[in-house]
C-alpha cells in the first residue's frame, strides 16, 4: 500500500480518506483517519468460486423450478437461485460454512416429466476454494436412490440429487372379449 499523509497541529490529514470503515472502497481499499489515528483498510477476504446445480435423484435429469438459497453460518440468506436448463448458480464464497437449503412444487426436466422434492438441508463448507459437505459422493450412482444427497466434482461444483418421480397407484382389470369383467 501507498499513503500519502500530512500531519497539521497534530492531526493527521489526507485527501484520500473515508469517513469510515463502511465507505472503504471495497475494490481497492482505503484510510479512514481520526484526529491522530490512521487506519489503513486494504486487505481483502479472499472469495472462491462456487457452483450448484440441481438434477434429480440419478443425476442424470437435469430439473427446472427448483428455488435453491444459501445462508451463511449466521442464518444470513446469502443468495437464492431458480434451477434452469443448462444454468447453473455461480457463487463467489469466503471461506465458512454454510446451508443450503430447497423448496419447489413444480419441478420438472426438459421432457415435462414432474419430480417430488425430497426435503432437505445440506450443510457445507469452504475452505481454500474447496468444497466438502458430510456424506457428498462424487458420483452420482452413489448417491441414495431413496433419500437423495449431493456429488461434488472439480473441488467446487456441488450437485443436488433429492428430486424424484413420484410413484402412482395403477389398477388393472381384465376384461373378456364383451367388456364384462372376468373374476
Amino acid at each position: 500500500s501507498y499513503v500519502e499523509f500530512n500531519v497539521s497541529n497534530g492531526q493527521v490529514t489526507s485527501t484520500t480518506a473515508a469517513a469510515d470503515v463502511q465507505h472503504v472502497d471495497q475494490a481497492n481499499g482505503g484510510v479512514v483517519i481520526s484526529t491522530n489515528e490512521m487506519t489503513i483498510c486494504d486487505a481483502l477476504v479472499p472469495k472462491y468460486p462456487v457452483v450448484i446445480n440441481k438434477r434429480d435423484v440419478t443425476g442424470e435429469e437435469e430439473l427446472t423450478d427448483a428455488t435453491l438459497t444459501v445462508y451463511d453460518k449466521n442464518g444470513v440468506k446469502v443468495a437464492d437461485w431458480v434451477s434452469k436448463p443448462n444454468e447453473t448458480m455461480q457463487l463467489s464464497l469466503e471461506d465458512g460454512t454454510y446451508t443450503l437449503t430447497e423448496t419447489g412444487d413444480n419441478v420438472h426436466d426438459d421432457k415435462g416429466n414432474q419430480y417430488k422434492v425430497i426435503t432437505s438441508e445440506i450443510k457445507f463448507t469452504v475452505k481454500d476454494g474447496v468444497v466438502t459437505s458430510t456424506g457428498s459422493k462424487t458420483q452420482y450412482k452413489d448417491v441414495d436412490q431413496k433419500n437423495g444427497g449431493v456429488v461434488i466434482k472439480n473441488n467446487n461444483e456441488l450437485t443436488i440429487c433429492d428430486a424424484i418421480v413420484p410413484k402412482s397407484e395403477i389398477t388393472i382389470n381384465k376384461v373378456d372379449i364383451t367388456g364384462e369383467k372376468i373374476a
